[in-house]
């Protein structure tokens, strides 16, 4: 009985110091992921870096266990540019059985849609629920850390990125347009709103943040074209106006807004270009890195499209890298890393935390003319808040 009594101790003893371990490397920065709510990660990739960037959003830029061959996505390989510190809160799809699977910006305004999409169903993460466990992250840190307890500081070395992309435009589906708008001005001033909190934790209004436009459905592989689709595209446009209007009047710091649709478009429209033969006004896609823009390199045997097949190597394409898609609802590797050195360009620039030299710079100044850094600065806008 003694035995068992000290051999109890000793397993309780290890189990509180493998806690301890474990949180001292989250708090470190060598990281290792931890679980959140809805089963997504909270994934600390360690940059040797002063910066660091904290994203809220869906699966595009989920940074937790993926696929073989995935690749990195766009949070991943901005870090790997900068460098920097990565915190991701962005939430994976989860298998369901109704038409919606991902994070959107405000659940509760998804529930009180009135169409036959609002069927019985578990809660989606949402931007709150992302929001809330930063914040609790966050203190746990300043608390358990006092090298970390300066806010300001902290504050001052991060950038935040929001990526909602997908399913806040896709629960509009069969919904005649006019019947949308109400319910698409409603959820951005949720987002703004949770927004707004950051700037109140932390009692500075100089914030940076990332801004992605949602994209059109329509263009991806798991999407039903017997589902109807002319009014995706009013709702599409709809949101990232009513998103980039918001964003020029936001009093709590400078946003960085990128053109996801125009991104997705780009490749689209260059494919097309290639195979006719043609250049664009810019002068572009003499060259094409993409042999397929319409169908995911992996694809499904599930009903709902938009869930990936999980293993069978006959399924996958022989060349990922070369296709547009990797399933029916996400990017590829090559696109992640092409829309990630866009964005890490963005911010280097909107924010002055280049890591060039100054070669480097006069390069980068001597080439801002050629037609692809025309094109990339065509699809971002940075937005200062107006004095």
């Amino acid at each position: 009985m003694r035995y068992l009594t000290r051999l109890n101790a000793l397993s309780g003893l290890a189990f509180v110091s493998l806690l301890i371990a474990v949180r001292l490397l989250y708090v470190s920065g060598n990281g290792l992921p931890f679980p959140g709510k809805w089963g997504g990660t909270t994934a600390v990739i360690p940059g040797g870096a002063e910066h660091r960037l904290v994203v809220f959003g869906d699966a595009w830029s989920y940074t937790g266990s993926r696929l073989e061959n995935e690749g990195k996505s766009w949070p991943e390989w901005v870090c790997t540019m900068w460098p920097c510190r990565l915190e991701s809160y962005s939430q994976k799809n989860h298998a369901c059985k109704g038409p919606l699977c991902g994070s959107v910006v405000d659940d509760a305004e998804l529930q009180n849609l009135q169409s036959d999409l609002n069927s019985v169903r578990e809660p989606l993460p949402d931007l709150r629920g992302q929001i809330d466990q930063w914040l609790a992250a966050e203190q746990a840190a300043v608390g358990t850390n006092p090298a970390d307890s300066d806010i300001q500081a902290r504050m001052n070395s991060t950038v935040f990125a929001v990526s909602f992309l997908v399913w806040d435009v896709w629960k509009f589906l069969r919904m005649p347009f006019d019947d949308t708008k109400g319910s698409t001005s409603r959820s951005i001033d949720v987002l703004f709103e949770q927004l707004d909190r950051l700037p109140a934790q932390s009692g500075s209004n100089d914030l940076k943040v990332v801004l992605m436009l949602s994209i059109d459905p329509t263009f991806l592989p798991a999407f039903d074209v017997s589902s109807g689709q002319k009014d995706l595209v009013s709702v599409v446009t709809n949101w990232n106006q009513e998103l980039q209007e918001k964003a020029k009047n936001w009093q709590g710091g400078s946003i960085f807004v990128f053109d996801t649709n125009e991104f997705l478009l780009d490749q689209i429209r260059g494919r097309q270009f290639y195979i006719a033969g043609m250049l664009d006004g810019n002068g572009l896609w003499d060259q094409n890195p993409w042999d397929d823009v319409e169908h995911p390199c992996v694809e499904t045997t599930d009903t709902g499209k938009w869930m990936p097949f999980p293993g069978n190597k006959d399924e996958r394409c022989e060349n990922p890298e070369r296709f547009l898609f990797w399933d029916g609802m996400h990017l590829g590797p090559a696109a992640n890393q092409m829309m990630g050195t866009e964005i890490f360009h963005g911010i280097d620039s909107s924010w002055n935390n280049s890591t060039s030299t100054e070669s480097d710079d006069e390069q980068v100044q001597e080439t801002n003319n050629t037609p692809i850094n025309r094109r990339r600065i065509r699809r971002s806008t940075s937005l200062s808040p107006e004095s």
